[in-house]
């Protein structure tokens, strides 16, 4: 009991600066041999933790979390992402309140049946897998931040489905029709694995701060680990955000809306536009005249069909002695 997290996890798993704070803990682990890897096969059964008033390493910034292989990726993100990490930079998330877990040890592989954290403005529930071998995890974090987090993601937080459809007018239209890739739907009951805010007020006020991360790879590389952050979301959020995109009018050649309002005020104006006389008697010489030229165009294709009938028909009537001379 009372163990200093940092230096167990140093110990353990070579891994610095990853973890601190005090923690007790219940094991039952047996292991034996006299090399790391034989130890690591042979290391069986299960570690049950609680830690008080700690902090992560880097890998817990906000900044580092959120900025996943997918959003770095994402042509959509592309020029937001300068302002939104130096934002993100000022608002300290490494810190926690409580964290307990429970992992089990088999064959090599530290399976972790779940972690879960509490602090001010980050909750997380994590489980997966870390292989004790080859040093690499791959494991999911579903989690919650406040509302002063996501304020200041920008279009990352706008492709969060309940935020597009509340906060759907001044959305930019790409990124409104991009939401879809950056979302991951779950039952209830998987939602709510993630820890709750003491304030229940940061829960209950929206339920557009949920997300999922996928990380993998080596444990040694905290700064890559993370591939995937998706907005977490219920299949009926999910439906109402499509069904907005779905209703959207089509955007017109020429077109210079970028947001959602104003693409509907273009689409608006350009209905009531239709009804004037000034446009159906445009659009009238505009039909005659795509009329005409689609009746040229026929004729034209007529008469090469008939100068390529009347071709074949020649070569046909052609005897092989005058075909024979024009070879000559």
């Amino acid at each position: 009991n009372n163990i200093n997290l940092d230096k167990m996890m140093r110990d353990a798993a070579g891994m610095k600066d990853t973890l601190s704070g005090i923690t007790d803990f219940n094991t039952n682990i047996s292991l034996k041999g006299s090399t790391y890897e034989e130890q690591m096969k042979s290391l069986r059964g299960m570690i049950s933790f609680n830690a008080k008033n700690g902090q992560y390493g880097p890998f817990a910034k906000i900044e580092n979390l959120i900025i996943a292989e997918n959003i770095r990726e994402s042509e959509v993100f592309k020029n937001a992402l300068g302002g939104i990490i130096q934002k993100l930079t000022t608002i300290d998330t490494t810190h926690y309140n409580n964290l307990s877990g429970v992992i089990a040890f088999k064959d090599g592989i530290c399976k972790i049946e779940e972690i879960t954290s509490a602090g001010e403005v980050l909750m997380l529930h994590i489980f997966g897998e870390f292989d004790l071998l080859k040093n690499t995890i791959d494991m999911k974090i579903r989690a919650k931040m406040t509302s002063i987090l996501v304020e200041l993601l920008g279009p990352i937080g706008a492709v969060n489905p309940i935020r597009l459809v509340n906060s759907a007018a001044g959305t930019n239209i790409v990124t409104a029709k991009a939401f879809s890739f950056f979302c991951e739907t779950l039952t209830e009951d998987e939602i709510n694995t993630i820890p709750s805010f003491e304030n229940k007020y940061v829960d209950t006020a929206s339920n557009a701060n949920r997300f999922q991360l996928v990380a993998r790879g080596d444990v040694a590389k905290p700064l890559t680990l993370i591939k995937s952050f998706k907005w977490i979301t219920t299949k009926l959020d999910f439906d109402k955000a499509s069904a907005l995109i779905a209703s959207l009018p089509e955007q017109q050649e020429g077109s210079t809306a970028q947001t959602i309002e104003e693409l509907i005020a273009e689409n608006k104006a350009l209905e009531e536009e239709k009804k004037t006389f000034k446009y159906k008697l445009k659009h009238l010489f505009s039909k005659k005249k795509k009329k005409d030229k689609n009746k040229a165009d026929s004729k034209i294709i007529e008469v090469s069909d008939k100068e390529k009938t009347d071709t074949n028909e020649v070569q046909q009537a052609e005897t092989p002695k005058v075909r024979e001379e024009k070879k000559e």
